[in-house]
């Protein structure tokens, strides 16, 4: 005689661990293991490797970057600024880029060359900060394994590289963009003023 399938059941079923019950936001609530952070440090390794490799190979060469890193090659006439450079790109790049230029060539003498690289100083800088950002901004919302992912697909996109090597706004602008919206989602969550306000402030960046 075969038994049914019913019967052969057992009539106590295991318990599934904790980690199986617990919410996503539970999960990633849970502090980064040692495992975590090393993979999450290999692909920040080659993300920012990636957006720096070369540094001979990159300079200013599009008109528009030409724009945004003219700022100290005018004078008062002008606004110490590309002629209706309005027109163009809002001031906070173009200021960034400026700075970036005054403190490569601080301590120098007048004669002094321009590093080619200072005027990428600040898009560089965002490029490799938003692999960051993107990495706690989906852990936090979907769970360690989200946020790896997320961060190797970023990390080795040449798309996001190749722009992050140019003196252009579309690497800065995806920073405060990418930022705002984890501190709205973070406000919303939270009801904290000051996500509120953070979030507010990086939209206007953007």
């Amino acid at each position: 005689m075969v038994m049914s399938r019913s019967k052969r059941r057992s009539p106590h079923r295991a318990t599934p661990p904790l980690e199986q019950n617990a919410t996503t936001t539970e999960i990633a609530s849970v502090p980064p293991s040692r495992r975590e952070l090393w993979l999450v440090a290999v692909l920040l390794v080659l993300g920012v490797g990636m957006r720096v490799a070369f540094p001979s190979r990159m300079a200013v060469e599009h008109f528009d970057e030409g724009v945004y890193a003219s700022n100290i090659w005018f004078g008062p006439e002008a606004g110490y600024q590309y002629p209706m450079r309005r027109l163009y790109a809002p001031p906070l790049l173009p200021s960034l880029i400026e700075w970036s230029m005054i403190f490569d060539r601080m301590g120098e003498p007048s004669s002094h060359k321009i590093n080619s690289l200072a005027p990428l100083v600040p898009s560089l800088f965002a490029g490799c900060l938003t692999l960051l950002v993107i990495w706690r901004m989906t852990r936090e919302w979907f769970g360690p394994e989200s946020g790896l992912a997320t961060l190797a697909i970023a990390s080795l996109s040449d798309f996001h590289s190749l722009y992050s090597r140019t003196a252009l706004t579309e690497a800065l602008m995806l920073l405060f963009f990418v930022s705002s919206v984890w501190m709205m989602k973070r406000a919303f969550s939270t009801s904290s003023y000051a996500a509120l306000g953070l979030s507010g402030l990086l939209t206007g960046l953007c």
